[in-house]
């Protein structure tokens, strides 16, 4: 009989060590159970010759039982092999579900960790919300403390209204009494204006007395007479012009020590005194509603920019640095009224053109109608209460065309130079010794105003602002130049003659009426010079 080998479950494979049986019973829920081996009785038998009888135990089994052992092997095998395949594949799946509860809980271990990171934010924001309320709590406080004071405040200002109440009533009651004075007033007025009404009717027929007696008879007591009263009736007649208007009366009796200057000419009152007024009080009308700039200092405050002579210089240096243009009307604006605001300028309608001797249209001012410039002024001690020749830089301007106001094209107001006017025509000239000449200048203005009379066109200047960088530069070097001089300015420049566009100017003494930069030179831009250079004018 064939020797049964030792125990192999895996003869065709190699070994490999089977894994630990699992706990739970078998794979899909059915428990694999290995068939019992037959058990095998030993039978005793007595040893044949030449065998030993020490551990002789001998196999009962046939071939056909031995082959029946084998099958049955064969069988075992094949379902222990399909087991372990199942049991692999389970094993192998329990892994991947382990390593997703692995996966699993890392994800929760991290989602904890930002969760953590999020409340210990969470415990900060509410840390500072909790400050920020405990300080809203002491601004509530401190805000109900200051609310306390101004219901103070605002009882006291009721009391001090109140106060105001009776003292408007007081003023009332005194505005009244001063109305009932300006009747009374107003009738006296009349009253003068009738007896000087009369006076001058009286006056005219003692003229006329007084002529037909020294056409009839020889001079006599009474004819000397009549003229002592004619004398005396001049005087009553000026003393009541000097009451009605006191202006009036002054421009009258102020000695007219230059007729250089002044020239006998044809006055307003050849229009008719009432055309003249009514006119000056349009333009008044216009300019009134007009409000005050806040940035704009009163004029009693403003700072000169520059000494007299220097104008010239002021205004070349303003050009460089100014980002609007320049205005400069040399005496020919008047104030509005007593704040020195606002203002009216007159420039003439014709300049001469001495290149071409001919005729042009004035446009220095036009050219500016509804822009903004910087203006200067310049105030006189002897008409308006500044240093003599003071340049001032009064703020920025808008100008304003006068024509849907009143007709334009009058007779020059009496209360602007006739010199002004000539040399803003173009029609003076400057002696050696700076005094000014007009020698002609009528008879050359009467190729365009058959009447000698310059005629001129009003503009109206709002004040709209103030450029403090542009007065800090001019006062500044202002400052400078005085200090260069020790307390002078340097003289002016006489020699050069400067071309003003339409007519020759020289330079400072003879600066023209109106100083006024725009059209093509605003178009190029400003070359930077350094401070103290002199720049030749591009007129």
């Amino acid at each position: 009989m064939q020797k049964i080998p030792p125990h192999n479950p895996f003869p065709y494979s190699p070994q490999i060590p089977l894994p630990p049986r699992p706990q739970f019973p078998g794979v899909f829920g059915v428990e694999m159970r290995v068939p019992d081996a037959p058990k095998r009785e030993p039978v005793k038998s007595e040893p044949k010759d030449g065998e030993s009888a020490v551990g002789g135990f001998r196999s009962a089994e046939s071939d056909d039982e031995y082959e029946e052992l084998q099958l049955r092997f064969e069988a075992f095998k094949t379902q222990a092999e399909r087991q372990l395949a199942d049991e692999i594949l389970a094993t192998e799946s329990a892994n991947d579900a382990l390593r997703q509860s692995q996966d699993r809980v890392k994800s929760l271990k991290e989602q904890l960790s930002l969760s953590e990171r999020h409340i210990a934010e969470r415990e900060l924001e509410i840390q500072r919300y909790t400050a920020g309320i405990v300080d809203l709590k002491q601004k509530l406080k401190t805000a109900l403390d200051e609310l306390q004071a101004v219901e103070l405040e605002l009882g006291k200002a009721n009391e001090a209204l109140q106060t105001s109440i009776l003292e408007n009533q007081a003023l009332e009651s005194a505005k009244k009494a001063l109305e009932s004075k300006i009747d009374e007033l107003q009738h006296a007025y009349n009253k003068l204006q009738n007896e000087a009404a009369m006076l001058a009717q009286q006056k005219d027929a003692l003229a006329k007395q007084t002529r037909s007696e020294k056409l009839s008879y020889p001079p006599n007591a009474g004819t000397s007479g009549n003229v002592a009263r004619i004398a005396i009736l001049e005087t009553q007649l000026r003393q009541l012009t000097a009451k009605e208007n006191p202006p009036l009366a002054r421009l009258k009796e102020e000695p007219a020590t230059e007729r250089v200057y002044k020239e006998p000419r044809l006055k307003e009152e050849k229009l008719g005194a009432d055309d003249a007024n009514a006119e000056r009080t349009a333009y008044l009308d216009f300019m009134a509603p007009f409000p005050r700039p806040s940035d704009r200092k009163r004029f009693e405050d403003l700072r000169r920019v520059g000494a007299d002579g220097h104008a010239r210089e002021v205004l070349d240096y303003a050009d460089t640095i100014a980002a609007r243009p320049l205005l400069f009307l040399r005496k020919r604006t008047v104030w509005c009224n007593s704040d020195k605001l606002h203002a009216i300028a007159f420039s003439p309608t014709k300049i001469y053109h001495h290149t071409s001797r001919r005729w042009l249209n004035d446009n220095t001012v036009s050219m500016h109608v509804g822009k903004d410039v910087e203006f200067f002024v310049q105030e006189d001690s002897e008409l308006d209460g500044g240093k003599p020749g003071t340049i001032y830089y009064v703020g920025v301007y808008r100008v304003h065309s006068m024509r849907k106001v009143h007709k334009q094209g009058s007779v020059a107001p009496a209360d602007i130079e006739f010199s002004a006017i000539m040399r803003a025509m173009g029609l003076s000239e400057r002696r050696s010794d700076g005094s000014i000449v007009l020698d002609g200048a009528r008879a050359r203005m009467r190729e365009v105003y058959p009447d000698g009379e310059p005629r001129t066109e009003c503009f109206g200047l709002q004040c709209v602002g103030w450029d403090g960088g542009l007065f800090g530069k001019l006062r500044e070097r202002f400052k400078m130049v005085r200090d260069r001089g020790n307390g002078v300015p340097r003289a002016p420049r006489r020699d050069r003659e400067v071309d003003m566009g339409s007519r020759k100017r020289k330079r400072e003494d003879e600066l023209d009426e109106t100083y006024a930069y725009g059209g093509e030179r605003q178009e190029r831009s400003r070359k930077r010079r350094p401070f103290g250079e002199r720049e030749k004018c591009p007129w």
